[in-house]
């Protein structure tokens, strides 16, 4: 059922529209779960038409049946999928991403401590390499020059196990998976 109108921001179904694509829906495990309200957040890629180009955030509090209005985030996002992990029993979320600057592209882990409303500076998990455009949109259509192989980096996802561990995997030179295990613990410290 609806959500009162005195319980927070007007709700609404989530509609994409043409600003976004590809929705990518995770639920808090921290003081929300244990209050028994039981959030969702979705993290919603902008298409070529939306502004700014950055990941935009929407919740619902009551499993999907409404969302708040898609706000934009501070998490960059150049038209290249992402993922996100919930850290179990907490409401902080790592997300793994391609991060672009000027003509650089590398993996990067950003860290939210609140559910997804604000995020930490990036930490970059490859250098970054400086491009020149092949003609491509993605990443894996560039060159770093005329005598270097096209080096692409792309669809990475993160897991975040009870353990304490981070998961993180990316495709890297179009050809080979790379895998990284992070400490929760260290993660969480490194991306304030």
């Amino acid at each position: 059922s609806p959500l009162p109108h005195d319980a927070g921001p007007p709700q609404h179904p989530l509609t994409l529209d043409d600003a976004f694509k590809e929705p990518l829906i995770v639920r808090l495990e921290g003081e929300s779960t244990r209050k028994g309200l039981g959030i969702l957040v979705a993290l919603l890629r902008p298409t070529e038409r939306a502004f700014p180009q950055v990941v935009h955030r929407a919740e619902s509090h009551d499993m999907g049946g409404t969302w708040s209005k898609p706000m934009p985030t501070a998490l960059p996002c150049h038209d290249f999928a992402f993922s996100a992990a919930v850290l179990p029993g907490t409401d902080k979320m790592v997300v793994a991403f391609i991060e672009r600057a000027d003509d650089a592209y590398t993996v990067a882990l950003s860290a939210s401590h609140d559910g997804g409303v604000q995020w930490s500076r990036s930490y970059h998990l490859e250098p970054a390499l400086h491009t020149q455009p092949t003609g491509g949109s993605e990443p894996n259509d560039t060159k770093l020059n005329r005598n270097t192989p096209a080096v692409r980096f792309y669809s990475p996802a993160v897991a975040a196990g009870q353990d304490g561990v981070v998961h993180v995997c990316y495709v890297w030179g179009g050809r080979a998976l790379r895998y990284v295990s992070l400490s929760q613990h260290w993660l969480l410290k490194t991306l304030q």
